[in-house]
């Protein structure tokens, strides 16, 4: 899978967590240079939402981590995680610290012209008497590898 190429591709979060793997040398130390693009979404803070690209963003476990510069984030960051993932594999400067994941960005687009992020509930109406509700997913099997599925 060319992670650039995102043409008719979805992302789960299983095939993320494997490209953060794949890519830990480059997040630890920063370089985000020829990185997939991709874009995550995650919870700051009840009804906010904070983004991130690729190289900024890893995982510990099932655990959700994002790297920032604000000092903001300085009671919050968590050396611990960073030794335990990194190992002595980094020399980023910033805040890595605990966030929700709230989805990864698609090429689908909503009535308003805004990306559509997997999680998104989205609302099809073909005409008045055909309403649905669908959740934006993609779907995969075990090992992460899977196909686009946008429930709809």
């Amino acid at each position: 899978m060319d992670a650039n190429n995102k043409t008719s591709m979805v992302i789960n979060d299983k095939v993320l967590k494997s490209l953060c793997r794949e890519y830990l040398n480059e997040i630890g130390f920063g370089i985000c240079d020829y990185l997939p693009d991709i874009k995550v979404r995650y919870v700051l803070e009840t009804d906010k939402f904070g983004y991130a690209y690729f190289g900024d963003y890893f995982f510990f476990g099932d655990d959700f981590y994002v790297w920032d510069d604000d000092d903001k984030w300085k009671d919050d960051h968590n050396q611990d995680v960073v030794e335990a993932v990194f190992n002595d594999r980094h020399d980023r400067s910033g805040y890595a610290h605990r966030v929700i994941f709230a989805g990864v960005e698609t090429e689908f687009v909503d009535s308003n012209g805004e990306r559509i992020f997997t999680g998104d509930v989205i609302k099809l109406e073909e005409s008045v008497d055909y309403v649905q509700y669908y959740a934006v997913g993609a779907w995969a099997h075990e090992d992460g590898v899977g196909s686009v599925n946008a429930n709809f």
